[in-house]
């Protein structure tokens, strides 16, 4: 894409992310799935678990709810599981429950953790595990896909340990967190008002007010306005102006928007959801992550052509 003179492609990423459940199970000669009630680990709900009183009965869960998601780039895949414990009998120590991806190429790390355990006989109050990343794991895709999420298997069975008394691990459900980058680009121009300079009261002398300006700080809101236009050559590339018209938006693979009415919308969801917006386009000066405090949009003369107005607040370099 050409250098606009007057104008500075701005690329604006914000991180997404849905949970997805397990929502099946098969068994097999070698995971032949927790002894009572498998169907609860796999039914939705954390008020019904399945249960395990044997060390390594793997529960092979082999569907979960996610569906393909063109256009989502996937940074970061995570598990977790909701699980407790319960004892018949007097404690005889933690269980530990094991979760084990399953890729297209073969079987992940293992990740375990202790569910929550009562410190006398009876059941535990349930809670989730931490989240474990599997984005690199063994055996894991290079680069995620959407059809590696949907194609992803887990293995999950306990160790108990072992006394007279029988206890049993309690599992409820088991998540998968999916964490994507949505992006627009827009153009700017390159000189940008920081809003930096503001009035302040600094002390009162003689009941008369003295006032003083000061150069502001790095947290204090960018402010920036243009237009948007659909007017590009025959290459697709942007064409600028005096006036910085960021219009004809190229897709690609970290970039979806291609209208000025998506980029908006997509914008306006962005502040509906208090996402924090990493941008990148103006150097070490002002990249960095904002939170959008006011993004305000108008028609002009042509249908296709609209003006706006973005207010940024810097959170972090």
């Amino acid at each position: 894409m050409s250098d606009c003179g007057n104008c500075e492609l701005c690329t604006f990423t914000v991180e997404r992310s849905e949970v997805y459940y397990f929502d099946s199970y098969v068994t097999d000669g070698a995971r032949p799935g927790w002894e009572d009630d498998p169907d609860y680990m796999v039914d939705g709900f954390l008020t019904t678990a399945a249960y395990s009183w044997t060390s390594n009965e793997i529960q092979w869960l082999d569907e979960n709810t996610a569906t393909v998601q063109t256009g989502r780039p996937i940074l970061r895949v995570e598990i977790r599981a909701f699980s407790g414990t319960a004892y018949a009998g007097s404690l005889c120590g933690p269980l530990f429950q094991y979760l084990r991806p399953i890729f297209i190429a073969g079987q992940g790390d293992t990740h375990s953790f202790i569910p929550p355990y009562p410190p006398v006989s009876n059941s535990s109050t349930p809670n989730w595990s931490e989240w474990f990343d599997i984005t690199t794991d063994t055996n894991a895709p290079g680069a995620w896909t959407w059809d590696d999420i949907v194609a992803l298997d887990m293995d999950t069975w306990i160790v108990r340990t072992v006394c007279g008394d029988p206890n049993a691990s309690a599992c409820y459900k088991v998540e998968i967190r999916v964490t994507w980058t949505e992006s627009v680009q827009m153009y700017f121009p390159k000189s940008i008002d920081g809003g930096l300079s503001k009035n302040i009261d600094i002390f009162n002398l003689w009941k008369t007010t003295i006032r003083t300006r000061d150069s502001g700080l790095n947290s204090q809101p960018y402010r920036f306005s243009g237009v948007m236009m659909p007017i590009c050559d025959a290459a697709g590339v942007v064409l600028c102006f005096p006036l910085c018209f960021p219009a004809c938006f190229e897709a690609g693979a970290a970039v979806d928007e291609i209208s000025a009415p998506t980029v908006f919308a997509t914008i306006h969801e962005w502040i509906e959801n208090h996402d924090e917006v990493t941008i990148s386009c103006y150097g070490q000066c002002a990249d960095g992550v904002y939170i959008i405090k006011q993004f305000s949009t108008h028609s002009m003369r042509s249908p296709d052509y609209y003006g706006y107005n973005l207010t940024l607040e810097k959170v972090k370099d």
